[in-house]
């Protein structure tokens, strides 16, 4: 895993701003730009980044980095999803498994 869940905001933003270097390098190479693009993105977990994403290489051509684009949007998406779906699920069991963890810490105090 290249990049952690709780910075990929950060490298997306640091990648915005660096683009042209990364496109200088990397443009004209077709597995790494893909690799690179969809590293930065497929970690991105909401609407808003989904659509900046989008409005970004709609501004900026991905160059051989489409392929990567493509599935880092689709991760997105899934992303988004898995959140929707399952948020609720983790948020009951992380109360469910505090309560008990508190309960059973007190009683051993």
């Amino acid at each position: 895993q290249l990049i952690s869940q709780d910075h990929s905001e950060l490298v997306w933003e640091f990648f915005k701003l660096n683009y042209a270097s990364y496109y200088e390098i990397y443009g004209e190479s077709q597995f790494i730009m893909a690799r690179v693009v969809r590293t930065v993105t497929e970690k991105l977990a909401t609407q808003e980044y989904y659509e900046d994403v989008q409005d970004f290489f709609n501004k900026n051509d991905p160059g051989t980095g489409g392929p990567g684009l493509t599935v880092g949007l689709e991760q997105i998406s899934e992303n988004i999803r898995w959140k929707t779906n399952h948020r609720h699920k983790c948020r009951n069991f992380f109360f469910t498994y505090a309560k008990r963890h508190a309960k059973h810490h007190s009683q051993n105090s």
